[in-house]
């Protein structure tokens, strides 16, 4: 009872406080919820930012992190520029090159937080985009010009009239699908020469190279896959193959002199046999022969037997006639006493059944009374054929070769022929030349009618061409340049390798004043500008100068003051960025040498004549006035091919048998230093007050780091000839020369390394406006760029 009670007053004491509080009767009582409590939103232990590795200069690089998409969170990101964004996933864009620190803090409402690093490399591979690359994404050393490389390129095969793959030097691919008009580049992973290709279907191929390269691929050339070599390594000599025969997907046939190497396992294994084959089948079928002699082999050259022999010898190459036919030529001359000379004879030995059985019968209607030469016979099917002998004379045959009749060519007048070729499929051309020029004709009908063709510009003759389809052929010219004809040789295209036109405006000098805007002197004396980064470039203006060989050198001090040293020997200067130049300067004397330290002050080397010495002997000019005038400071180094100053005073000269002089009152008395190297020295450059960069020839790189008082060797023992160097700050620097030399440090020069620029061309000129944008120029009209800083 006890408790009871104690309920029921608890309760009258709860009524009576309800009651006073305005409550009653039948209400409920009137008490405020207690709300629960939201716990903060947890930031995720696996927190990670999602965003590219590199970027490029004007493109937006996007940012996003695994939390992005979770209520209650802030975001900070800083993007190691100084500028900064609360958004879950900004987008920013970068204004220079370089590698920048990313920095993104995580916190929500309590208070917690979380910070992730993140690095981001930005490029500037705007003017690189979708060219020939040493690297992946447009990165490394990008051809410009020549497109799509101007590495030589050894064959191109044409699947269709619009699919081909061309092979060349570094082990290059390039893929077309357009009939040539652009290029795409397909990695192969290697660096030696590739030297053919073919294709059996859309998807598999096969590529050869020096060293015995195998590639094949199955995808079109999406992947190509080192195979086994089919280069037999038990002999001292490792050639080149000659020729790349695709007999199925499986199975590919390369010979290199005597030797013949087979895959039939897609090239896993090679079996090499020791046969040099006259002529391979479609099927594999190898024919082998000799003096007087023709085998045949149906196991790739493993074994043959004999199929026919001739007492009398066998002269040209067997032809093939079909898929089973085969024709055998043998020419017999016999000494006529009574007519004083020899008698001719022509034998044709031909077989319908691969070898089976042959039949032997004179040719009728060939010359006899004198040696007939056979330049090639060219049969369209086992009836109609044609001979062409000499340098004149053309014959057709309607019955397998039994008779034969002389085309009757057009009359040439008072024009000579001097060229008259079989090409593929019986076409015929024929090159005339009179007084009036050369023409050019074509017949494709067995020489009855010849209409007017034409050859590729810069090109004296047809050459071989190959016929694609009815009005397509390719020509290769000079080895490495291919034309392509769409309308039966009435106009060609380059599609590949470097033309006449391009090697006559290679660039003689180079400077780029940002990553857009470059100014270039041709070897045509043309000035041209690009305003795209060097994508294309633009005539400004025309015989700027004489095209003449000569140190020839731009140098601006500023965005608008500049001078030009030409191959003529003058120098030329700018006072508006390069749209116009003055008339050259110190016309009288010729200059091949110069430099500025400032927009007034300038040194030149020159010459005068010596009373004394009775000859020319070289002087150093200094101006004052930004080169308008130029006075004779003093006496000179003989043999000096380049020169520099750090101040009006101080200078450093180099040149022939590694000779390096210097002097400290501008350029009156000059001072040899030891170098302890006999190359000849081709460029200086002072990369501040104290230190200072030679190259030379034999790979010589030369530094001194007390303002040129003393020199070391940094580098030696190398093949190739250094032609230039650039410092972009004291750290970073890159030297260019021979054979696609590149070297470039990061660390002031106390270590350089090689870098891979994809070609063996000469490269005369390098210059970079900053860390990742960079251009080189070289012979035959190259000029790479890069927008990763050449890696």
């Amino acid at each position: 009872m006890k408790h009871t009670v104690q309920v029921l007053t608890v309760s009258v004491l709860l009524a009576s406080l309800l009651s006073a509080c305005g409550g009653g009767g039948d209400s409920s009582p009137s008490v405020e919820p207690i709300k629960p409590t939201t716990p903060a939103t947890a930031i995720p232990e696996s927190l990670s930012i999602k965003a590219a590795a590199s970027a490029d200069v004007g493109s937006a690089a996007n940012f996003d992190n695994s939390a992005s998409t979770l209520t209650g969170l802030k975001f900070a990101w800083s993007f190691g520029d100084g500028t900064s964004s609360a958004e879950a996933s900004p987008k920013h864009e970068y204004a220079k090159v370089g590698d920048y620190d990313v920095t993104l803090k995580v916190s929500n409402e309590e208070g917690a937080s979380k910070e992730l690093k993140f690095r981001v490399s930005v490029n500037n591979r705007a003017h690189v985009k979708g060219l020939a690359c040493t690297g992946a994404a447009d990165s490394g050393w990008c051809w410009q010009q020549p497109k799509p490389s101007g590495n030589s390129q050894s064959e191109i095969f044409f699947l269709d009239a619009k699919t081909a793959w061309s092979v060349g030097e570094q082990g290059e691919i390039f893929k077309t699908v357009d009939g040539g008009k652009t290029w795409a580049k397909q990695n192969t992973g290697l660096r030696s020469p590739l030297l053919s290709v073919k294709f059996i279907d859309a998807n598999n191929g096969w590529a050869v190279g020096s060293l015995g390269a195998v590639l094949r691929t199955t995808d079109g050339g999406a992947n190509w896959i080192q195979q086994a070599s089919w280069l037999k390594f038990d002999s001292y000599w490792q050639g080149s193959p000659s020729s790349l025969r695709v007999i199925s997907p499986s199975t590919v046939m390369v010979t290199m002199d005597d030797y013949l190497s087979v895959s039939t396992d897609g090239g896993a294994s090679w079996v090499q046999n020791s046969v040099r084959p006259s002529l391979i089948g479609l099927d594999g079928t190898v024919w082998i022969q000799s003096y007087d002699k023709l085998f045949k082999s149906t196991d790739f050259g493993k074994t043959s037997k004999e199929v026919f022999s001739s007492s009398k010898g066998l002269s040209a190459q067997p032809i093939l006639l079909g898929s089973s036919g085969i024709l055998l030529t043998r020419i017999n001359s016999v000494w006529d006493s009574n007519a004083g000379q020899y008698r001719t004879t022509t034998e044709f030995v031909r077989s319908q059944d691969a070898g089976a059985n042959w039949e032997t019968f004179e040719a009728k209607g060939l010359p006899t009374t004198e040696y007939l030469y056979f330049n090639r016979i060219e049969f369209t099917d086992a009836s109609n054929g044609l001979l062409s002998a000499g340098n004149s004379a053309l014959y057709r045959t309607s019955d397998g070769g039994r008779n034969w009749v002389a085309v009757q060519l057009p009359a040439l007048g008072n024009a000579y022929q001097n060229d008259l070729r079989i090409l593929t499929g019986g076409k015929i051309y024929r090159q005339v030349s009179s007084s009036a020029g050369v023409e050019h004709n074509f017949s494709e009908d067995g020489g009855q009618t010849w209409r007017k063709i034409a050859v590729p510009k810069g090109q004296y003759g047809l050459g071989d061409p190959k016929q694609l389809g009815e009005k397509s052929w390719l020509l290769q010219s000079n080895g490495s340049s291919f034309y392509l004809s769409s309308d039966g040789m009435l106009t060609w295209t380059l599609i590949a390798g470097p033309d006449a036109e391009t090697m006559q405006r290679s660039f003689r000098a180079t400077w780029f004043f940002d990553a857009k805007r470059g100014l270039a002197l041709n070897a045509a004396g043309e000035l041209q500008e690009t305003l795209n980064g060097g994508l294309s470039w633009q005539v400004k203006l025309k015989d700027l100068v004489s095209p003449q060989y000569g140190d020839t050198r731009f140098q601006f001090t500023s965005a608008s003051k500049g001078w030009l040293l030409a191959g003529d020997g003058k120098v030329y200067r700018s006072d508006d960025g390069g749209a116009s130049w003055s008339a050259p300067l110190s016309s009288s004397r010729r200059i091949s040498a110069f430099h500025f330290v400032d927009d007034k002050n300038g040194f030149a080397v020159s010459s005068e004549y010596s009373v004394e010495d009775n000859a020319d002997k070289p002087v150093i000019l200094a101006s004052t006035d930004g080169g308008q005038s130029w006075a004779k400071s003093g006496r000179f180094v003989p043999n000096i091919s380049s020169i520099q100053f750090s101040s009006a005073l101080k200078g450093v000269a180099v040149g022939a048998g590694g000779r390096i002089a210097v002097t400290d009152d501008g350029g009156k008395t000059w001072a040899n230093r030891f170098t302890g190297v006999s190359a000849d020295l081709n460029r200086v450059l002072y990369a501040d007050a104290k230190t200072i960069w030679v190259v030379g020839d034999r790979g010589v790189v030369l530094q001194s780091l007390d303002g040129g008082a003393n020199w070391v060797l940094a580098q030696q023992g190398d093949a190739t000839d250094l032609q230039d160097i650039q410092f972009l700050d004291a750290q970073r620097g890159w030297i260019v020369g021979t054979q696609g030399a590149m070297l470039a440090t990061q660390d002031g020069g106390k270590s350089w390394q090689r870098v891979y620029t994809g070609t063996q061309k000469k490269l005369n000129k390098v210059f970079f406006v900053d860390p990742r944008t960079g251009w080189v120029a070289g012979e035959d009209g190259s000029l790479l760029a890069t927008g990763t800083g050449g890696i």
